[in-house]
């Protein structure tokens, strides 16, 4: 006899950082300038903005604390050291700790965003769960908000705001199995990094039918990929709205899930439907809508002078 189980959840966030020794994203070079001073400049290897923290464990001849805030350009200075003393050379042994986001920025929270799939389709979208504080006693976050859609058959997914795309997970094909799952972690996904610092995360997607690049600008209604088939009847997709609410640290992302802080913060869009642009309610039916002016609502001058020329340019399929 087969087991069945309903799929709730289909997203998990997962933490990251790094520090001395294990940086993939940030190399740094260390300059000394004639006066003695010297210059911590950084090239970043990935699109995206991240939360840095710099750190000495050790320093001499300079009073300077480090460096802890956001980092969005891909090279640059990060800080530069003055000598207490002009006459010696400034040493020091650095800490780095780093994670994606910007930490806390200012949030529109009247925005307009599409929804991720075709125009014109009804859709029911259902709100997912946290898996970390149903199955691993997680501390409650009260911010949480996140929305899936089943489909019965493929369904493209399309971006639900101008954003770069930040991070890219194209592993996994769909899994055969005889016993519907509540979760797996196997599943492919695009993150996408807004103007305002908000990150959106789109999981679900079929191996190989991802249409955009790391580093690549995206637009409403800018084709990512395709659903994938989950429990071999399903097609859903997964997507969430958020933003780095607290810093991580080496110390605080080893914590239990129990004891562990809620590193992030969840948005509640606002969404563009055929009843006008509204909230979304679990389990309610939903006409997708989408028009010229919530395409155009980012577009800097120059993108707009190019959509009046060719418009199809913002409409990749």
């Amino acid at each position: 006899m087969k087991t069945k189980k309903i799929v709730h959840l289909l997203f998990i966030l997962f933490i990251s950082f790094s520090t001395k020794g294990q940086s993939e994203v940030f190399k740094f070079e260390y300059k000394r300038n004639d006066d003695k001073s010297m210059d911590i400049n950084y090239t970043k290897s990935v699109p995206g903005c991240y939360h840095i923290r710099f750190e000495f464990s050790e320093i001499s001849n300079s009073n300077s604390s480090g460096y802890n805030g956001s980092i969005c350009n891909n090279q640059g200075t990060l800080i530069r050291l003055k000598p207490t003393n002009p006459n010696e050379h400034i040493n020091f042994m650095p800490k780095v700790f780093y994670s994606r986001g910007i930490l806390n920025p200012r949030i529109d929270h009247s925005f307009t965003y599409a929804l991720p799939l075709e125009p014109n389709k009804e859709v029911t979208i259902l709100e997912a769960y946290n898996i970390e504080e149903k199955y691993f006693n997680a501390k409650k976050n009260s911010d949480w908000k996140s929305f899936f859609i089943y489909n019965d058959q493929p369904e493209i997914v399309y971006a639900m705001r101008k954003g770069i795309v930040v991070d890219i997970k194209d592993l996994y094909n769909s899994e055969k199995t005889s016993i519907d799952k509540y979760y797996t972690s196997k599943q492919n996904e695009i993150l996408i990094e807004h103007n305002d610092g908000t990150l959106a995360r789109y999981i679900g997607l079929s191996k190989e039918s991802i249409a955009v690049k790391l580093g690549q600008t995206v637009y409403p209604h800018t084709k990512l990929g395709s659903t994938a088939m989950y429990n071999k009847k399903n097609h859903p997709i997964g997507f969430s709205v958020y933003y780095v609410k607290k810093e991580l640290t080496r110390k605080n992302s080893q914590e239990s899930y129990e004891n562990r802080e809620n590193f992030y913060a969840y948005i509640n869009p606002n969404f563009l439907t055929y009843e006008g642009i509204q909230k979304i309610s679990h389990g309610k039916p939903y006409v997708i809508d989408f028009n010229d002016e919530l395409l155009r609502q980012e577009f800097t001058r120059r993108e707009l002078k190019k959509y009046k020329k060719n418009p199809e340019l913002f409409y990749k399929k």
